[in-house]
């Protein structure tokens, strides 16, 4: 399951947990004030900051469009 831990409940750190949801992945989300960046959790890789987690959805919804689409 990937845990995303914001530090507030701003637009920039709700578009992430929107990610989160439309790509209908096991997810928990928290919210804790002593944390300056946004920090994904995926096991035990670990992706702090904005940027970093985008990209990691981003590889991610690709991986998931490649398996559904494969025709193998």
């Amino acid at each position: 399951m990937i845990k995303l831990e914001i530090p507030r409940k701003d637009d920039t750190n709700m578009a992430l947990v929107d990610r989160l949801t439309e790509l209908a992945l096991a997810h928990q989300v928290g919210v804790n004030s002593k944390l300056k960046k946004p920090l994904l959790t995926d096991g035990g890789t670990h992706f702090e900051g904005k940027e970093k987690i985008e990209k990691y959805l981003i590889e991610t919804e690709q991986e998931l469009k490649q398996w559904y689409y494969c025709s193998c």
